[in-house]
């Protein structure tokens, strides 16, 4: 976070304020024993803690960012914050003229921090700063089982109800604390400097005012008791060892594997029907299909992903005049790095390819040199950015690109989208000013190109809640402009479990003709090739 405050001249981190744990581990002459005071429960616990962590989670690659760290070494100021303030630790704090203070940890803050904070206390808890904090947010919703994680960031004011500015939210890591947690901390760290920006830009009266229009202002304690007991960890532990067990076995029984599904066209009214499905050859899966019309000619393209290059390539097929693939595979482009989800487009009579090239770290645009088997790199609309899904629209005299950008190699994919808008294909793209516009792994990552049906314009996007790619919305967009975006839900499409599918993911529709992609399990002993 202090490296994107960094960047920002107009932003500037006086000082960091430093609150020691009042918890303390060593046991004073003739206090009370271990079993009284509770810490013989802690032991219980932090035992569990250390067995969950040699059994499941002990591979797990991930950022901790809830590591302790020497102040000292961001290069400012650090103060010591006092058990009791005396007039001249007010006047220092009132000296070094704060507009916001960041709390990150557990303590809650004292009412002369608060009062300092001309812009309040911004706290990434998930409750207001004033309440004190057992565990660190993302914590409980993984031993209770839930399947979302909510994460907020909130500004405490002295003499005013708090407010919710941000919220989020992630699914839910199954196999660890740690790695819920982390991945809450390095999100939400992103979302403090595009929220200060913001409020610098807008005045902070106009922007706290916004945020209560536009974010749900309940607040969400992280704990319903102070700990769990030694028994209710216990019962978490044996659960995860469990579940990390059954995956293990399955993965190495089964794999993932995509394929194509014919489906009728979205309507406004009723529900969207699945129809055959397209059986994979033995070397490759399909995914990611996009439907193009080039004069009577109608084209099927999607990613292939090799099982021998272990990277996704692009092919395409022709379909005849009921939809069905006609004619032989082609592969069309093929890169050292992962390609998929290839949108194809018209442009003044030309064609364009807009495939996802997140393994080069850029967003990449093609030109058909030689429809539709020849394409050849046009231009780079942006570079140093991990995006997934990227989907063009040409809009009201404005193209606009949507994508799910990773801010932090720690953080999900599937979590957020982000606008941006440009006068020409090529740009140069101006970031939407309420990026990230959705940010929920349940609505967030784009499912294909964007439809309009009756005037009204539909987003297909990706349900990730259980896993990558779960089920398919239709979102319809109610506002779309350089200072606002809107959308809501119309219709929710889960995976068909008659035909073994476990997910769903991308949808494609031209006039009559649609198809959607599935995820299936595959028995690892079938597999050729």
């Amino acid at each position: 976070m202090t490296a994107q405050f960094d960047q920002d001249d107009g932003v500037e981190i006086a000082c960091v304020l430093i609150a020691h744990d009042r918890r303390r581990s060593d046991r004073a002459p003739g206090s009370k024993p271990r079993w009284q005071d509770g810490r013989f429960g802690r032991g219980i616990r932090q035992r569990l803690m250390a067995t969950y962590r040699k059994l499941v989670d002990r591979n797990l690659i991930f950022a901790d960012a809830w590591v302790h760290a020497d102040a000292a070494l961001t290069g400012r100021t650090y103060i010591d914050l006092p058990a009791a303030f005396s007039e001249s630790d007010r006047q220092t704090l009132i000296d070094l003229n704060i507009d916001v203070v960041v709390h990150c940890g557990l303590r809650a803050v004292s009412p002369e921090v608060i009062a300092s904070a001309k812009s309040g206390v911004w706290s990434l808890l998930g409750s207001p700063a004033g309440i004190e904090q057992a565990y660190p947010a993302g914590f409980w919703p993984v031993l209770k089982g839930a399947p979302l994680t909510r994460s907020t960031l909130s500004v405490t004011f002295a003499d005013r109800a708090p407010v919710v500015l941000a919220q989020s939210w992630m699914a839910t890591s199954r196999h660890s604390t740690r790695d819920n947690i982390s991945r809450h901390y390095w999100k939400m760290l992103f979302s403090i400097p595009r929220a200060i920006r913001r409020m610098r830009d807008l005045g902070a009266s106009v922007y706290f005012a916004d945020c209560r229009a536009r974010v749900d202002q309940s607040f969400e304690r992280n704990f319903s008791a102070p700990h769990p007991g030694a028994l209710a960890y216990g019962m978490y532990v044996a659960r995860a060892v469990l579940r990390k067990a059954i995956a293990l076995v399955d993965n190495n029984v089964f794999e993932q594997r995509w394929r194509l599904r014919r489906a009728a066209p979205f309507a406004l009214t009723g529900e969207t029907r699945l129809a055959e499905i397209q059986h994979n050859p033995d070397w490759v899966y399909r995914a990611d299909p996009f439907i193009h019309v080039s004069g009577e000619s109608r084209f099927l393209f999607f990613e292939e992903y090799c099982d021998r290059r272990k990277l996704g390539h692009l092919s395409r097929v022709s379909l005849d005049a009921d939809g069905r693939p006609d004619g032989d595979v082609r592969m069309v482009l093929q890169r050292p790095y992962h390609l998929s989800y290839p949108q194809v487009l018209d442009v003044d009579g030309e064609q364009y390819m807009l495939p996802e090239t997140s393994g080069n770290k850029t967003i990449e645009l093609y030109k058909a040199t030689k429809f539709p088997d020849e394409w050849t790199l046009h231009s780079v609309l942006m570079e140093d950015i991990d995006a997934s899904d990227a989907t063009l629209l040409q809009r009201d005299g404005l193209w606009w690109l949507f994508a799910n950008v990773k801010s932090h190699p720690a953080v999900s994919s599937q979590d957020e989208c982000f606008l941006y808008f440009a006068e020409d294909l090529v740009g140069p793209w101006q970031a939407h000013p309420l990026n990230p516009v959705v940010s929920d792994c349940r609505t967030s990552r784009p499912g294909g190109a964007m439809i309009e049906k009756d005037g009204r314009l539909i987003r297909p996007t990706q349900d990730c809640t259980y896993r990558y790619g779960y089920g398919l919305n239709f979102m319809e967009v109610t506002a779309l402009s350089t200072t606002d975006y809107r959308e809501v839900l119309l219709e929710h499409i889960p995976p068909r479990a008659r035909s073994g599918a476990i997910g769903i993911h991308t949808y494609a529709e031209s006039g009559d003709i649609a198809f959607v992609d599935e995820l299936y399990r595959s028995p690892r002993w079938k597999r050729k090739g």
